[in-house]
């Protein structure tokens, strides 16, 4: 397994594929991106990292073995792709009560982004992510069993293909 494996299980398209022209995003527009950032950052965890041979240091994840390195930035997020370079931050979904995900909350030690890049720990980002899904009537595709692995529920979620085709087509 390798950075390639991981890319096609949890990063098949680059988030590149969500810049756009447009001034405003879609709702289908947003709503993919969602789905797009939740199956990147559940790939994140230790469990999946590990089965794929890869290790990461601050934003990078990378091969053990050989050469091979993605950054976990603005640059590969959807939402960051469909928000940031127009200069929106405060109009992407996962803007929570007025908190950014690379804010720290008042009852935070650190931001959601900030608990993966200096704790190792991508949770906060997902869960932040899933609770934005679910407002939105999007089903998660993955959820934390008991033992704290995080399962695929849900590969395709219904809702993820019809906004593919949408978003495709248009």
């Amino acid at each position: 397994m390798s950075l390639n494996s991981w890319m096609e299980e949890f990063y098949p398209e680059s988030a590149d594929m969500f810049s756009s022209s447009k001034d405003k995003p879609t709702i289908q527009d947003i709503n993919l991106a969602l789905i797009h950032t939740e199956r990147k950052w559940a790939g994140l965890t230790t469990n999946h990292l590990l089965r794929h041979n890869l290790a990461y240091n601050g934003c990078v994840i990378y091969e053990t073995e050989r050469p091979g390195a993605l950054r976990i930035d603005s640059a590969s997020c959807a939402l960051c792709v469909l928000f940031v370079e127009k200069r929106k931050c405060g109009s992407c979904p996962l803007v929570i009560g007025g908190n950014k995900c690379t804010n720290r909350g008042s009852e935070k030690r650190c931001s959601d982004y900030a608990a993966f890049t200096s704790n190792r720990n991508p949770m906060p980002m997902l869960n932040r992510i899933q609770r934005v899904m679910i407002s939105r009537g999007i089903t998660p595709a993955f959820s934390t069993n008991t033992n704290g692995m995080l399962n695929n529920i849900n590969a395709f979620p219904p809702q993820a293909i019809e906004l593919y085709f949408i978003f495709v087509l248009t």
